[in-house]
């Protein structure tokens, strides 16, 4: 009857375990849908900054042709 009761006591084992596993997915969502609300792109505010360009500020560094067959 030993083995009965080890079966027994590896099933409640389990279950505790289960249950374990269960309440650390819901934390773990919990955090991940706390984080997603954090950092949506969408809900960020932005500052629009105007940069005027200048003359000096242009480089041209190539100029080229390109043709293909027709």
């Amino acid at each position: 009857m030993k083995e009965s009761g080890d079966v027994n006591a590896a099933k409640a084992e389990l279950r505790r375990i289960e249950e374990q596993r269960e309440e650390l997915e819901k934390q773990f969502e919990a955090e991940i849908h706390e984080r997603e609300k954090k950092t949506d792109p969408s809900t960020e505010t932005l500052d629009k900054i105007s940069i005027a360009p200048t003359k000096s500020d242009i480089t041209v560094r190539l100029v080229a042709l390109v043709w293909g067959p027709p």
